[in-house]
This record gives C-alpha cells, structure tokens and sequence, in this order.
C-alpha cells in the first residue's frame, strides 16, 4: 500500500514539473515563463557569457569602425602628398555677388595653370572652350560647374599647380580676377575639397570675401615615370681660361729638347 502511494505520489510530482516546462517552453523559453527559472545557477551562467560575448562583438564592430576611418584618412593624406598622374574636375567656382554691380551680366570661367621646376608656365585646362556660363547680379548664384569636364595632369613635388577664376564679360576698367590660395608645400595643390580664391590687382579690396572659392574633385591613377620625377638638370657653364701675360710669355719661348 506505501509502495503503491509512493509511486502515484513520484508521478503526480513528475507530471507538474512536465507541465511547468512544457509551460515555459509554449510561452517563450525564458520569456513570460523564465522568471520562475531566472535563479537557475546553470541558466545564469549561459545568460552571463552570451552577454559578454554580446558586449565584445559590439566593442569589436566598433573598433573595426574606427580602424577603418582612420586607415582611410591615412590611405587619403599619404595620396595627396604621393606624385603621379592625377584626374580632376572643377565641381563649382562660387564668387561673392557683392564684389559686383547689380543687374550686370557676368560670364564665369576658371582655367588651370601649371607651373613645373624648370619655371615653365602652361595652361592645363580651360573652361572657355566649354562656351558661355552667363549669371545675372542680383538675380542668380554667381555659380559655374564643369564637374562633368574631368581632365588629367602630372604632378610632382616642386611643381605648383593652381586655379584662375575671372569675368570674361569684364572690360579693362572693371576686370574681376581671382587666384587660387596656395597649398600646403609638397602637397598635391588640387586635392578634393573646397579652396579659397584671393582677388588680384586693384580691384582685391573690395572682392575679397569668404564667398569666394572652388570645389574639386581629384583621384590619384597612376605612377611618375622616373624621368619626371629626376630632378632638373643644371646646365653647366664653360669654364673660359683667362689670358695672362706669364702664361703669352710661355707660349712664345721655344721648346729645348735636352
């Protein structure tokens, strides 16, 4: 008879426990039914590590992040001070309205110039070639884009490289003209970003402005050939020999043969 109570008793204390887990399970592991197994030392401990496990995966996704940003602006400084073959375009020239009358009719255009260590002085690029980029003081941006215009140049260090913005509109007594600021030494002059104009010649009082600048867009894409980057040759002098008056005289004394 104990025996038999025993074992009903085994079997209703099993079945309740069956119950209570397949409870939890249906209702979401060690979500609405967990809370009565939160205290589990094994549970917690599985809870423990995949929190930190969590935490590091995180920690690691943002150091990786970082990484990346500033290996790319390392990757970004090395290049703008690397020599080579270069593609650029003028993505915007923008002047301060201000610096001109209101209601005249201006025509934009930038050229590139190249200046390399022999002092030889070139032009690049020309946006003239591209026709007319007419703006109304007053009435529109004094704004000019010829991003779709990329063009290439060779540059190493010692070279200077630089933009020219001006009114081809502009007569002999009211002509706008404006340099490019100079770049850091033995670093590519146009690399991308946005660069400040300076005006020239009388009129620079009264045209400078924070206004004015322009916008490039430039990759490296390829290597220098040796020759380019050799440094120049100096030609050399002939040495003239200066006459003296001892070195006639020897000249005229006849040869002894002994």
């Amino acid at each position: 008879m104990c025996s038999r109570l025993a074992v009903i008793s085994w079997f209703t204390c099993s079945w309740r426990r069956g119950r209570s887990l397949l409870a939890m399970v249906l209702t979401g592991g060690l979500g609405l039914g967990g809370w009565a197994l939160k205290d589990h030392p094994q549970l917690a401990s599985w809870a423990r590590l995949l929190s930190v496990v969590g935490d590091q995966k995180a920690e690691l996704d943002w150091n990786l992040d970082s990484l990346a940003k500033v290996t790319g602006l390392a990757e970004s400084a090395e290049v703008s001070r690397r020599p080579g073959r270069y593609q650029v375009a003028i993505e915007e020239v923008r002047l301060d309205p201000g610096a001109f009358r209101s209601g005249r009719t201006v025509d934009l255009q930038a050229r590139v110039l190249k200046r390399d260590r022999q002092g030889r002085e070139t032009t690049l690029w020309d946006s003239t070639v591209y026709g007319e980029n007419l703006v109304v003081v007053g009435q529109d941006d004094l704004v000019a884009s010829w991003a779709h215009r990329p063009f290439e140049l060779s540059w190493a260090p010692g070279e200077r490289v630089w933009v020219e913005v001006w009114d081809r509109r502009g007569n002999f007594l009211d002509r706008l003209r404006y340099r490019m600021a100079a770049p850091e030494p033995g670093k590519f002059p146009l690399p991308t970003g946005t660069h400040s104009l300076m005006p020239e010649g009388k009129w620079s009082a009264r045209s400078d402005s924070d206004l004015n600048r322009v916008v490039a867009a430039s990759r490296w894409i390829g290597e220098l050939d040796r020759a380019t980057l050799a440094p120049p040759a100096v030609a050399e002098r002939p040495v003239r020999m200066r006459r003296t008056a001892e070195a006639d005289t020897l000249a005229e004394r006849p040869i002894v043969i002994r």
